[in-house]
């Protein structure tokens, strides 16, 4: 394939299909490393374009007073205390990896705070900024993440869009119990019996 067949296919999936369809195509289809030092730049502003317009639908249909925005960085406590934590995961493709500054710039360009915390994870960040609404009179909250795990978050001053592939699903308390026919908080309780299988945590056995 060569680099202008390469720039079409890019600039298709770009409009046509989601940001993994395009991480697949490339691992379809390698390219030789004379092209791939033009084309994973390429990649990375298309990808960033549609983080970018994510990032303006929801502003545009949360219209909130403040935002912020949190990232994984490295090991957590959890590897500590759990030496298997994780293990078995696929590493993060370089492609992703390298779109993570880059993100980070269009966030501080849009003037929106992030937060990264060496030793802790995005969730506990979130964590942490849902029980200060819980304690202040003054905020509610909403959380917006495909994370299942966030669901424990939920409480009468925050709630969750949690995304899914081509929709997404809002649940408050009432909505939550609804369908789950349990509080939120018991979330916490459910993954330790049933176990989760991304984070290598085995849960109980029969």
């Amino acid at each position: 394939m060569t680099y202008e067949e390469w720039l079409s296919t890019i600039e298709q999936l770009n409009t046509t299909n989601t940001n993994q369809d395009l991480l697949n195509k490339l691992k379809q289809e390698p390219v030789n490393n004379n092209l791939s030092s033009m084309i994973v730049p390429k990649l990375v502003t298309l990808i960033n374009n549609r983080f970018e317009q994510s990032v303006n639908k929801i502003i545009k249909e949360e219209n909130p007073e403040y935002i912020i925005v949190a990232f994984d960085k490295g090991k957590t406590f959890r590897h500590e205390e759990y030496e298997g934590y994780k293990d078995g995961r696929t590493e993060t493709p370089k492609e992703l990896k390298m779109q993570f500054p880059v993100a980070k710039q269009i966030l501080t360009a849009m003037g929106i705070k992030y937060y990264e915390i060496e030793g802790f994870e995005a969730d506990d960040i979130i964590g942490t900024f849902a029980r200060y609404c819980d304690e202040e009179e003054d905020f509610i909250g909403t959380i917006i993440s495909s994370d299942k795990d966030l669901l424990q978050l939920i409480s009468k001053d925050v709630d969750i869009k949690l995304l899914k592939q081509k929709d997404y699903i809002r649940y408050n308390e009432e909505t939550f119990k609804k369908e789950w026919g349990i509080d939120p908080i018991n979330i916490i309780d459910l993954k330790a019996l049933m176990g989760d299988a991304s984070d290598n945590i085995p849960g109980v056995k029969e």
